[in-house]
């Protein structure tokens, strides 16, 4: 006993030693003994008292740095982070607009010879950041109550986040009544940089093959520029602005189109702002526009109707059970057959009970599909961010699911023995637990399918989302039950059962080698932990993984049936402790990612990979596209989708990247691997509610053609070929 106290003082002091936050030493965090240093006071103003339905309302937050302190703009440069303004609280009615984001100051900082300088675009001493919203008509006499939440990167010769919860009253009544900030955010908005009308009229000459040349017109004083994708200028070059006309020099060759703000430093004319975004097409004609604040917020498909337009619910339904039926093969899966599997030989020798494993089994696939179900309709209903796979945008799940599988693992090798056993079958107690086994094994076998969507899955997922809930539900139970079908088959015709081979010594081996199985899925499952987050992050949650191998262990070693009842228990607390101890490690790491990094790869322009040349997905490009008709190839996807990345390397290879290129046509990757509100509004309107989709888009007829889930080289090739 004393021993196992003592390897347990040991593994929690590693432990503990890994989860201080030493930033408390050097004045990144609170001082030791004192309160943390007030960076940043972020304050809610508010246009409106009273607002009656119809009504506009401004809600502004007006920070104030400490002296020599500052937060981001919409694009923070090679270092920062956006500053983010979130309503946790509010009600469903409410949907606020884009921050309007007033002009920033650029900073440079150079490093020395042989580095690239660093660029930022931040805000200093004080800045208002606004959004807007709309009273809708009918809207009863109320007063609601609305948190905020904002976060931001506060920076001087360090950088340190923070976050506030605001809030505010606003009361809807029959009369307007403004408050007293009203005149200062209308001032505020007045001077906000051009969005929707083009004062400034820009032509385009290109000079090489990295260089453009903007002519304003009218001529403007001291012209500058702002790019909106992190990244896309060369650092060494920044733009140059001489009589009237912007050199501006790209770090990857001249794009598709420049998508930035114009600055200049008196006001532009008939306006009273010193700042005009711009979107300007740049392998075109060159033509400049101003840029559209709703591009980004619908697809202009035209005539092209979606498949789910066209899907009766009978229809919807069949497709809902041989898409699930088909989800058995599909590569989300298969690691996890093991589950099954192993769960079907052990009932071998009992074909009398096999049904109920059966039954047990599509109980617990259907309860999944239920509650993705509800949690998705309530999801959707207040945010369109949501699609199915929505679970596996979250690093959080992914890492609890990690160390599900990888607990799941260490007991099929045999490291502890938790339930029943494999040569248990038949007793009583046994059984009992062998139906609660099965019921999890079906819950997580439909957690871990979601990631993909076979065929026909997708059209009927599209459909089911845009259809009354008892609808949804009803397209989701078909799904469960199209996946759980084979075992209730197997259960239900225990004959069936002869083609399984008996109970035996076997079976020992078999689970032993079936644990690799799921050492392969929590390997993918780190890896998408990776995607979403920072290599810092994997190696955090692998770290957390060795400490519940410990506890898993320990659990092993003193928590038997043959040690004295007190050994038990303190083994099993000590386990419990070392399980919580690995996964808050893993979480920890996850909180300072998402505080300290932003999304910079999301916003490049062009994506690097060998066999395709991607350019990132964005609906304004798109628009144009269409617009001009020109063809294009879309390939909706995530890291997280096992189906995507199999097609990925099946049928998205060089021939295809090269075929391509010989048809003029620009392929164009939408990851969804974080949540993206753009990507999902595309998603749906293309009748879609999760990745795969890949759509080719035919320039010379205006014709949408979506390609199938399952791809194969000649099967996209072949659909090039047509064009």
């Amino acid at each position: 006993m004393k021993r196992l106290l003592s390897i347990f003082t040991f593994i929690f002091l590693l432990s503990a030693y890994g989860q201080f936050d030493f930033s408390k030493l050097n004045g990144n965090g609170p001082a030791m003994g004192g309160d943390q240093e007030i960076l940043v006071t972020p304050e809610v103003l508010l246009s409106h008292e009273v607002a009656k339905p119809g009504d506009t309302v401004t809600v502004g937050i007006k920070y104030k740095m400490k002296e020599h302190w500052h937060i981001y703009w919409e694009n923070p440069g090679v270092v920062g982070q956006p500053t983010q303004i979130l309503y946790p609280t509010k009600p469903e009615w409410l949907v606020p607009s884009q921050i309007s984001w007033p002009l920033p100051v650029r900073d440079i900082v150079t490093l020395g010879e042989g580095f690239d300088p660093l660029v930022s675009y931040y805000y200093g001493n004080e800045v208002i950041l606004t959004q807007t919203f709309e009273i809708p008509k009918g809207t009863q006499e109320q007063t609601v109550d609305v948190r905020i939440l904002t976060k931001w990167l506060a920076c001087k010769e360090q950088c340190i986040p923070g976050e506030e919860n605001l809030e505010f009253k606003l009361k809807i009544g029959q009369e307007s009544a403004l408050t007293k900030d009203a005149e200062t955010l209308h001032k505020e908005r007045q001077i906000l940089p051009e969005l929707n009308q083009a004062t400034v009229n820009f032509t385009v000459e290109q000079t090489d093959a990295k260089t453009v040349v903007l002519t304003t017109t009218p001529q403007l004083d001291n012209a500058d520029f702002f790019p909106l994708i992190v990244k896309q200028l060369d650092p060494q070059n920044l733009p140059v602005a001489k009589d009237n006309k912007i050199t501006i020099t790209f770090k990857e060759g001249v794009p598709e189109s420049l998508v930035g703000l114009v600055v200049s430093s008196n006001e532009l004319p008939d306006s009273n702002s010193k700042g005009q975004y711009i979107d300007i097409d740049l392998k075109g004609n060159g033509n400049s526009k101003a840029l559209d604040a709703n591009d980004a917020d619908d697809l202009q498909l035209g005539d092209f109707k979606a498949e789910a337009d066209d899907t009766t619910v009978i229809k919807a339904l069949l497709l809902a059970f041989f898409g699930g039926l088909l989800l058995n093969l599909m590569p989300c899966v298969l690691p996890v057959v093991s589950l099954k599997v192993l769960s079907f030989v052990e009932q071998a020798g009992d074909a009398k009970n096999a049904w109920k494993h059966g039954v047990a089994f599509t109980v617990g696939v259907l309860v999944s599909f239920w509650t993705l179900a509800g949690t998705i309709i309530v999801l959707s209903q207040s945010s369109s961010k949501f699609g199915w796979g929505f679970q596996l945008q979250s690093p959080v799940f992914n890492i609890f699911l990690v160390f599900l599988l990888f607990i799941m693992g260490l007991s099929f090798f045999g490291v502890f023995e938790f339930g029943m056993s494999l040569m248990s079958v038949g007793q009583g107690k046994a059984k009992k637990k062998g139906l609660q086994g099965s019921f999890w094994s079906g819950m997580l076998a439909t957690i871990v399918a979601t990631p993909c969507t076979g065929p026909g899955m997708g059209v009927a997922l599209g459909f089911a989302l845009a259809q009354p809930s008892y609808i949804t539900i009803l397209v989701f139970t078909a799904l469960g039950i199209g996946m759980s079908s084979p075992y209730l088959l197997l259960g239900f015709k225990p004959s069936l059962m002869k083609y399984i081979p008996k109970p035996g010594p076997w079976m020992e081996t078999f689970k032993q080698f079936m644990g690799f199985l799921l050492v392969a899925t929590v390997i993918w499952l780190v890896s998408v932990v990776g995607a979403l987050t920072s290599p810092d992050v994997v190696i955090a949650v692998l770290a957390g993984l060795m400490i519940a191998s410990m506890g898993a262990w320990v659990f092993g070693q003193w928590a038997t049936p043959a040690k004295p009842l007190k050994t038990q228990r303190i083994a099993t607390c000590i386990a419990l402790v070392l399980l919580i101890a690995g996964i808050q490690y893993s979480l920890k790491a996850v909180d300072t990612f998402e505080e300290l990094t932003t999304n910079i790869e999301q916003s490049e322009t062009q994506i690097s990979q060998k066999k395709i040349k991607w350019q990132v997905y964005k609906t304004a490009t798109i628009n144009e596209k269409i617009a001009a008709k020109e063809s294009f190839f879309i390939d909706f996807t995530a890291d997280w989708c096992l189906s995507c990345k199999a097609n990925e390397a099946v049928a998205l290879t060089s021939e295809v990247g090269n075929k391509l290129e010989e048809k003029g046509i620009i392929a164009y990757k939408a990851d969804w691997t974080r949540r993206d509100e753009e990507i999902t509004k595309a998603l749906k309107k293309f009748g879609r509610s999760g990745v795969p989709l890949y759509v080719l888009f035919d320039g010379k007829t205006g014709e949408f053609k979506i390609l199938p889930q399952v791809l194969t080289e000649d099967i996209v090739l072949d659909a090039l070929d047509k064009l």
